[in-house]
């Protein structure tokens, strides 16, 4: 198994891997005005992914950055007099390098060529590099999702670069004689430290495969035991069509199968135009232009921006100027504009909270918008939501409520990876490029992290709400509390464990609600597997 990737890129080579999902910032800084004239502005090479030895031959310069030629021209080299049964490599641009590669391979010399429908050829990226590309990479091109990978990671190639690049400090200065002695001789070391060292390092990986073999198994059992049986059967069936045809439906690409909001209010919508079609003209409920399920939107959406006006009241400092203080005031005006229009409404479904919003004068105009209490159903007392609500209201909002919470999970799921990849770039390209650069960073940071904050209160308000109108429904299974500690992104951090020993948080292995007949929660026939729970089930001993 092979892995090769460089950390030169080209500029003039970036239309090639335009059309990923790629996030990866890597040309960024190529080719800079310190480069451009340079002989070689960068050195290519092959390493095995699995023990991170330097092949024979698998190093080469790179004239004008990365471009695809020279980087299968190292390839090649490093394979000519190989027999090659099975060659898997490792890139961190696979998905668009393996695209015209076998087209490519007919232009270098027979010598170097290889029959690719012969072998068991794949190609995967890096399990560091794809956190940088989109879902549809993530699920087709991961190693932990591919067979007989084991725990590899394809990542050594960095890992030999720590090594070689302060050599770069005295290589760049000599001619090309002596540079590439210099790198061969370093690069033999490397190989030669590897070898001496292989005793104590299998050794060492064996005695932790074995219990972490144990139980990871154990886990996936126990997973796989809430499960029917013939349920297991189907997915796993999925995932050996999957690997022995790439073209078959991929089982780990993740599908939006949940039931969004604006899809319940439409739902509600269409139920009630039904009911206006059937009853009598003169019922004031029905004939009324704002519906019930329209009333309540209007309410959860008042609700959560008070929560907005509430934290951008907290971020408000002394002195910030006149301007941004009456900006804050304009929000509440029009925020208490809007909760009394809304007032007016409520009456009409709700008539049995008018002792609760009878306020004295100076209160109602001292009282911050954004402390107001609203007196939704799920916030009256017992006895007062059950005989002061008109009927079928309750239901509804019970309905809302379970859709805003999966609407908050996707969203809080969504604003993770934003803040992870944000993080990611700084970490990488702006850290010590100038005070500017990380005070911009540092900024955006914190703004996706109190958008983060909003959504997680949101969906607790919604949580809080559901267990007032449904304490004993099915929703308790999936739709669970959320912690401080649960609000962590899907990829390792500096602080967290290896990728095959930590552990995810609740909210990326939930499954979404699934709209069938009688909006009851449950597997639906048909159901993808949540594979992506699965991924690191299976300790292999190759490690």
């Amino acid at each position: 198994m092979y892995d090769y990737l460089c950390r030169s890129h080209s500029v003039n080579d970036c239309s090639q891997i335009s059309n990923c999902q790629s996030n990866l910032h890597a040309v960024d800084h190529a080719n800079t005005r310190f480069s451009k004239n340079c002989i070689a502005n960068g050195v290519g090479n092959v390493v095995c992914a699995r023990h991170t030895f330097v092949g024979k031959s698998s190093a080469a310069d790179l004239k004008k950055g990365e471009k695809y030629c020279s980087m299968d021209y190292v390839l090649l080299s490093t394979l000519m007099g190989v027999t090659i049964a099975m060659l898997v490599v490792s890139y961190d641009v696979a998905c668009q390098w393996s695209v015209n590669f076998a087209s490519c391979l007919a232009a270098f010399p027979i010598a170097m060529q290889f029959e690719i429908s012969d072998i068991f050829f794949t190609t995967v990226i890096p399990k560091f590099h794809i956190l940088g590309h989109g879902k549809q990479c993530q699920s087709t091109w991961s190693l932990n999702f591919r067979c007989w990978m084991g725990r590899t990671d394809g990542e050594g190639v960095e890992r030999e670069w720590s090594h070689i690049n302060p050599v770069a400090l005295s290589t760049k200065v000599m001619g090309p004689g002596s540079r590439h002695d210099t790198l061969d001789d370093h690069w033999g070391v490397w190989n030669w430290r590897k070898v001496v060292t292989m005793g104590r390092h299998l050794r060492s990986k064996l005695r932790e495969a074995i219990p972490a073999s144990k139980k990871h198994c154990a886990l996936l059992n126990a997973l796989s035991a809430t499960f029917h049986p013939q349920t297991v059967a189907e997915w796993t069936q999925m995932v050996e069509d999957w690997q022995e045809d790439a073209s078959a439906p991929n089982p780990f690409e993740e599908t939006a199968l949940e039931t969004t909001k604006a899809d319940v209010e439409a739902e509600l919508l269409a139920e009630e135009k039904a009911e206006q079609a059937r009853a009598p003209t003169n019922d004031p409920l029905l004939v009324h232009t704002t519906t019930m399920s329209a009333f309540l939107s209007m309410g959860l959406d008042l609700e959560d921006h008070q929560r907005v006006t509430s934290s951008k009241a907290k971020q408000l400092r002394r002195g910030q100027g006149l301007y941004i203080e009456g900006a804050m005031e304009r929000r509440r005006a029009a925020l208490r504009e809007r909760i009394e229009s809304w007032r007016s409404i409520q009456a009409l479904y709700m008539p049995g909270i008018a002792q609760l919003c009878q306020m004295s004068p100076t209160d109602q105009d001292t009282e911050k918008p954004e402390s107001m209490q609203l007196w939704l159903p799920s916030s009256l007392p017992t006895g007062l939501r059950e005989t002061g609500c008109v009927n079928g209201l309750v239901d509804k909002e019970r309905r809302l409520r379970l859709a805003e919470a999966d609407d908050a999970l996707v969203a809080l799921r969504r604003q993770l990876r934003i803040t992870t990849g944000v993080f990611n770039y700084k970490k990488t390209h702006v850290s010590g490029t100038g005070q500017k650069a990380n005070t911009r960073a540092r900024t955006m940071l914190s703004q996706l992290t109190a958008k983060t904050r909003l959504i997680a209160d949101r969906y607790r308000a919604a949580r809080k709400a559901l267990a007032i109108l449904d304490p004993n429904g099915d929703w308790q299974h999936r739709l669970r509390p959320l912690r401080q500690e649960d609000i962590r992104g899907p990829t390792r951090t500096d602080d967290d464990e290896s990728e095959g020993r930590r552990e995810l948080s609740w909210i990326w292995v939930t499954m979404n609600r699934v709209p069938i007949e009688g909006d009851e929660f449950e597997i639906a026939e048909g159901m993808p597997c949540p594979l992506h729970v699965l991924i690191n089930s299976h300790y292999s001993l190759c490690s």
